[in-house]
């Protein structure tokens, strides 16, 4: 995503009241404020600013276009959700715990029902509408899937997944639960969270050798 900003303009006109950062949040939360009432093709960046309380001016300074604002807001989201997602897994005691962790949290995005509604109203206009979208999309998946490759490589170290490749493995589970989730966004299967959850694991577990490891310790 190019984020432009001008000059400072120091000793000329009005003295700016945020700082940089502030000014970007203040026009992110805008930017889905009014998204939530409108929808984005008729939002201009007028009512943004309205909802904001800024200037043209703080607008430039940041982005050159609305689609500009739409993709920080996606990767601002995304951010956020690896955060999230970084943790659950802290938090699990083993690597299976850790994978288990990490897969409900992102089905979180078509089960939580104000996560999913944004997530749905985002995404599909950024696909819709903003230039550069596959570059987010795979920002994304980059910075979401970090705590699942260390998870995998955590287990492949202590033998709770011996079969894994942990960078190519965490791209297939990413886009597995992402299905998964994008299911329940969509009202289809009727899966409860829960066995949404199973049923990503059912393929993964076995990939990663973690039922051929547990057998074998049985025998």
């Amino acid at each position: 995503m190019v984020v432009s900003k001008s000059p400072s303009g120091r000793g000329a006109g009005r003295p700016r009241r945020f700082v940089d950062d502030a000014e970007i949040k203040m026009l992110l939360d805008a930017t889905t404020a009014v998204m939530r009432r409108n929808a984005y093709a008729s939002a201009t960046v007028q009512d943004i600013l309205a909802e904001a309380g800024l200037s043209t001016r703080s607008f430039y300074r940041h982005f050159q276009s609305k689609d500009d604002l739409l993709k920080a807001i996606y990767r601002r989201d995304a951010e956020r959700a690896a955060r999230n997602l970084a943790d659950r897994v802290a938090a699990a005691a083993t690597p299976r715990g850790a994978l288990e962790a990490w897969i409900d949290e992102l089905l979180s995005f078509g089960y939580d029902a104000r996560r999913a509604r944004r997530v749905a109203m985002i995404r599909a206009e950024l696909t819709r509408r903003a230039r550069g979208s596959d570059e987010e999309e795979q920002y994304a998946t980059a910075v979401m899937t970090e705590p699942l490759i260390a998870t995998l490589r955590a287990g492949k170290k202590d033998g709770t997944f011996p079969a894994t490749v942990p960078e190519r493995d965490a791209l297939a589970i990413h886009a597995l639960t992402s299905q998964a989730w994008s299911w329940a966004l969509d009202g289809r299967f009727g899966l409860s969270r829960q066995a949404a959850l199973d049923h990503v694991l059912r393929f993964c577990l076995p990939a990663l050798g973690w039922r051929e490891q547990r057998e074998s310790t049985a025998e």
